[in-house]
């Protein structure tokens, strides 16, 4: 019987995923990356930049350093850091054996063992172009811009008036609202008069 129940069993089936050869040269791409770029934490809030290039000395081949004072904002942990990308990956060895825990005095005498790891983020920013902006200075000559300096200095102007001048526009504006104030007020009047005549014809024809 139990044999019976064994080979009545349903078999079970083998899935197989193949990766396609794309995702495979992507992902052993990114296993062949090598990290370089490392940080050291943790250095004296007065550190400089220039202080820490010459205790770092002699410093393998690198092709980025980047320096970061203190920042208040996270007080009380008050530490200088850099990050430092290496151009061989042996060097990082060395390095992290020299200065990982290595204690880093400031000038009251207080001591801060450095930590070195590698750098959660392992891109480097790119270097600023040193090519000129063909946009730059030409805004003289864009015609929007002349439009708004013909408008600013219209302004000017007018802000520049007199005193004299001022009033005579205001008392000219003043009288202006008060013509047509009075042409709406005999318009009215005429028409109210005319409707009452109307009403009278009315009542005395009937």
């Amino acid at each position: 019987m139990k044999e019976d129940k064994e080979n009545n069993r349903p078999k079970e089936k083998r899935v197989e995923i193949k990766c396609e050869d794309g995702e495979r040269t992507e992902k052993s791409k990114e296993k062949k990356e090598a990290m370089t770029k490392i940080v050291i934490r943790r250095l004296p809030p007065s550190l400089t930049k220039e202080e820490l290039e010459e205790q770092l000395q002699p410093l393998p081949e690198v092709d980025y350093l980047e320096f970061f004072s203190n920042d208040t904002s996270l007080y009380p942990h008050l530490f200088a850091r850099a990050y430092i990308n290496f151009k061989n990956q042996e060097d990082i060895v060395l390095f992290r054996d020299r200065f990982d825990g290595y204690v880093f005095i400031d000038s009251r005498g207080q001591e801060y063992p450095a930590i070195v790891e590698f750098s959660p983020f392992q891109k480097t920013a790119k270097k600023r172009s040193k090519k000129k902006d063909a946009k730059c200075g030409t805004i003289v000559e864009d015609p929007d811009y002349k439009k708004f300096l013909e408008y600013y200095n219209g302004d000017d102007e007018k802000l520049t008036s007199t005193p004299e001048i001022l009033l005579e526009e205001i008392e000219a504006k003043s009288k202006e609202l008060v013509g047509m104030f009075r042409s709406q007020i005999l318009i009215v009047f005429k028409q109210t008069h005319c409707r009452i005549n109307n009403f009278y014809h009315f009542l005395c024809s009937s």
